[in-house]
C-alpha cells in the first residue's frame, strides 16, 4: 500500500512538472517565433513595437518569475498573497522598465517617483512578514522578503548584477532552515527553495544582458521616465520609437570597385615623371669598372681585416713624494697603545 501511495505521489508531482514545462516551452516558443519574423510583441499600453529589454524581460516573467510566483502563492495557504504580491512587484519593474526605454532619465525628485510603486509593494512584504511572525509560513516570508530586494536594481547604479546576486546570501539564512526543517518532511519546499534561487540568478543573467551599469534609459526622449510612467499606468498611449524591421527587400548592390590605378607609377604626376626619365637617360660611360682584384674577397688576409685594435690603457705614472704627502690621513688625536699621541700637526709639520 505504501509503494502504491509513493508512485501515485510521483505520477501526480511529473505530471505537475509537466504541464509546467509545456506551458514554458509554449511561451519560448511564441518569443522565438516573433524574434525570427523580425517583429517584436506589441506593448500593450503603446500599440506599437515593444524595446528589446522590455521583450525580454516579458520572457523572463513567463518562463521565470510568474511560474515561481505562483508555485510561492500554492505552497502554503499563509503565502497565496505573498506569491501574488511578489509578482505584482515584477510587473512595477516591467512598466519601470518599459517607462525607462521610452523616456530619458528624470532628476532626484521625478526618480523617487519612477521607483515608488516597487518601493510600496516591498513595504507591504515585509508587513506580511512581520504579521506572518510564529506561524508556520515564518521562514518562507522572511526569505521571500529578503529575496523581493532584488526587485530594486532599477534603482542601484554600477553594482546592478552584483547587487542582484547578493540577495541570495541575504535570503540564505532562512532558506537553509526551510531545507533543514522540509528535507526529509515535503520536497515541494525544498523545491521552492531552489526555484528561488534560480529567479533571482535568472534575473541578474537579464540585466547583465540590459541593464548591466543600472536601468538604461532613452537620451533622446523628449518626456521624462516618471511622466512616461504616469501615462501607462493611466492608460495613455506614448510614442515608441521603431525598431528597423529586419524583413523587407534588401538594399540595392553597390555599384563597381573603382578602376586599379595603372602599375607604371612613373606617369601618375609630372615631377615623378621627370624623375623616372632622368634616370632611364643616365648614362654610364665615365664610371670606372670595378675589377677583381679590387673586390673584398679577393684581396690578402691581412687587409680583410675590419676589425679595429682596441687601444691599450696607459699605465698611470708613479706619484710624486709630494702628492703622496699631500693625501695624508686626517690626524689622530687619540692614544695609541697608551704610549703615544698621534699626530696631529699640520702637514709638512711634526709633533709628539
Amino acid at each position: 500500500f505504501a509503494v502504491e501511495v509513493s508512485t501515485h505521489h510521483i505520477i501526480t508531482h511529473m505530471s505537475t512538472i509537466n504541464e509546467s514545462l509545456v506551458s514554458r516551452l509554449e511561451a519560448a516558443v511564441q518569443r522565438l517565433e516573433a524574434l525570427s519574423t523580425g517583429k517584436a510583441a506589441p506593448s500593450t499600453n503603446t500599440g506599437e513595437e515593444t524595446p528589446a529589454a522590455v521583450l525580454a524581460y516579458d520572457s523572463y516573467m513567463a518562463q521565470v518569475a510568474e511560474p515561481f510566483c505562483n508555485q510561492t502563492s500554492a505552497l502554503l495557504p499563509e503565502l497565496a498573497e505573498g506569491g501574488q504580491l511578489f509578482l505584482d512587484g515584477f510587473k512595477a519593474v516591467r512598466s519601470i522598465v518599459l517607462a525607462a526605454a521610452q523616456g530619458k532619465k528624470p532628476k532626484t525628485d521625478g526618480m523617487k517617483q519612477l521607483l515608488s510603486c516597487v518601493v510600496k509593494i516591498l513595504e507591504q512584504i515585509e508587513k506580511k512578514r512581520a504579521d506572518s511572525k510564529g506561524t508556520v509560513a515564518w521562514e518562507h516570508y522572511s526569505a521571500l522578503n529578503e529575496a523581493s530586494k532584488c526587485l530594486q536594481w532599477v534603482g542601484v547604479r554600477d553594482i546592478t548584477v552584483k547587487y542582484v546576486k547578493e540577495t541570495v546570501g541575504a535570503s540564505q539564512f532562512y532558506t537553509m532552515k526551510i531545507l533543514r526543517e522540509y528535507r526529509t518532511k515535503d520536497e515541494k519546499h525544498v523545491q521552492w527553495v531552489n526555484d528561488l534561487k534560480n529567479t533571482i540568478t535568472k534575473l541578474a543573467d537579464y540585466v547583465n544582458e540590459f541593464h548591466m551599469t543600472g536601468l538604461r534609459f532613452n537620451a533622446k526622449a523628449n518626456k521624462e521616465a516618471h511622466e512616461v510612467l504616469q501615462e501607462i499606468q493611466s492608460g495613455k498611449t506614448t510614442p515608441v520609437q521603431k525598431a528597423p524591421s529586419t524583413g523587407g527587400p534588401p538594399p540595392p548592390p553597390s555599384g563597381p570597385p573603382p578602376p586599379l590605378p595603372p602599375k607604371d607609377s612613373r606617369s601618375s604626376t609630372p615631377v615623378m615623371g621627370a624623375v623616372f626619365d632622368e634616370i632611364r637617360d643616365f648614362s654610364t660611360r665615365g664610371l670606372r669598372k670595378v675589377t677583381n682584384d679590387m673586390k673584398t674577397k679577393n684581396r690578402p688576409a691581412e687587409e680583410r681585416k675590419s676589425v679595429v685594435p682596441a687601444v691599450t690603457a696607459k699605465k698611470a705614472a708613479p706619484k710624486t713624494k709630494k702628492e703622496q704627502v699631500s693625501e695624508k690621513k686626517p690626524p689622530r688625536i687619540e692614544l695609541v697603545a697608551d704610549k703615544k699621541m698621534g699626530d696631529f700637526s699640520p702637514v709638512g709639520q711634526s709633533g709628539h
